[in-house]
């Protein structure tokens, strides 16, 4: 199914949101933006991270999924292994050093 109006949307990374106006079957909707790990990210262990990937068609409420990421280390030196992320289609959350991290859906 084609889908149209797709949002992609992390309130934590910068830039935090994208659309695209139409997304074919196999085609891709990718949001790559920013998040510094920070000392509290080192101590607390983890970073909690929500996405959300909404359409035209996918009805009124965005789908979300909540990923957490163990981290260990110190910055600059703090590693983040790479999660997946499952939303109406399509959603992958990469995360590496700095944390960069892409949605796609």
């Amino acid at each position: 199914m084609t889908l149209t109006q797709v949002t992609v949307t992390d309130d934590m990374i910068t830039p935090g949101n994208t659309m695209c106006p139409v997304v074919l079957v196999g085609d891709t909707c990718t949001l790559v933006g920013t998040y510094v790990v920070t000392q509290q990210d080192v101590n607390v262990g983890r970073i909690v991270n929500v996405a959300e990937g909404d359409s035209v068609e996918t009805g009124p409420d965005p789908d979300t999924d909540t990923e957490t990421v163990i981290v260990t280390g110190a910055p600059p030196q703090a590693t983040v292994p790479v999660p997946t992320l499952k939303l109406f289609s399509m959603l992958l959350l990469m995360l590496s050093l700095g944390y960069v991290a892409r949605h796609r859906i």
